[in-house]
């Protein structure tokens, strides 16, 4: 009886290892806040806006935020998650910043394409962005 209840012990902790892997995050985030920032009240994160360009209006950089991906993704992965997107404005909420820019997705070589096996397909292994917050 006691090898039986042990088994299912076994069984019920490697499931349950495997789920929370299963369910993990695909990266990790951070966030380094400038030397001179001003500190800031933290921003809701639905309320932190995303842009192509700098704006033209005033802002103050408040810190650089950083995704670190678990394993290997594309660009169009990258783009495409709304996964990312919601964890740069987490993480920029935390500073206290209203807007990102410069989002910077870093590729590096690695592997082939499997349509083209002469040419390297390039992997994303970490996001980058700029957080600001805009002058009154």
């Amino acid at each position: 009886m006691k090898t039986i209840t042990t088994n299912f012990l076994v069984l019920g902790l490697s499931w349950g290892l495997l789920a929370s892997c299963a369910s993990s995050t695909p990266f990790s985030t951070s966030s380094i806040r400038e030397a001179n920032a001003p500190e800031v009240a933290p921003v809701n994160a639905a309320s932190v806006n995303i842009l192509e360009e700098a704006p033209t209006s005033s802002y103050v950089k408040l810190g650089e935020v950083r995704l670190q991906l678990n394993g290997i993704r594309t660009t169009r992965w990258v783009q495409n998650n709304p996964a990312v997107r919601a964890a740069i404005r987490e993480e920029a909420g935390k500073l206290g910043a209203d807007t990102v820019i410069d989002v910077q997705i870093l590729e590096r070589p690695m592997g082939r394409r499997p349509d083209q096996f002469d040419m390297p397909a390039p992997v994303v292994d970490t996001v980058v962005a700029t957080a600001i917050r805009m002058k009154p």
